[in-house]
């Protein structure tokens, strides 16, 4: 055989036509579920009324709490006072405490005896006073 027997013969594309007219149909068959499956107007509606009205509750649970004397712990004996209230009672303690630059911050010493260092004890090899070599 030569060179010019062996030469590859086209290949046909008809077959490729059928396979992409599947994958089309797929694609298609596809996207109307996925857009049938979107919610409707009715369902937006529905969750921006349960979102508008779980929103006026936490906003009346926030202003019960900022705006009304509570207990927080009444085993503890810790009160919730109004907001307003509160800032009147920290202006003052807030207004003496006059700017000032920012140092590092001194750590208190602890109240702990602080024990003399220890003296190394010389040993007697160092203690002995060297000998005097004769002289000449």
């Amino acid at each position: 055989m030569t060179a010019h027997t062996q030469q590859a013969q086209p290949k046909s594309l008809w077959p490729i036509f059928p396979i992409a007219l599947v994958m089309i149909a797929l694609f298609f068959i596809a996207s109307q579920y996925l857009l049938s499956s979107n919610p409707t107007p009715d369902e937006e509606a529905e969750r921006a009324a349960l979102r508008t009205k779980n929103l006026e509750e936490v906003n009346k649970d926030n202003e019960a709490k900022l705006m009304h004397y509570a207990w927080a712990d009444k085993a503890k004996g810790v009160v919730r006072i109004p907001i307003n209230r509160a800032m009147e009672l920290t202006i003052p303690a807030l207004s003496q405490n006059h700017p000032h630059p920012a140092y590092p911050v001194a750590t208190p010493i602890a109240a702990v005896p602080v024990a003399a260092p220890a003296t190394p004890q010389a040993s007697p090899a160092a203690s002995a006073t060297p000998q005097s070599s004769p002289a000449h």
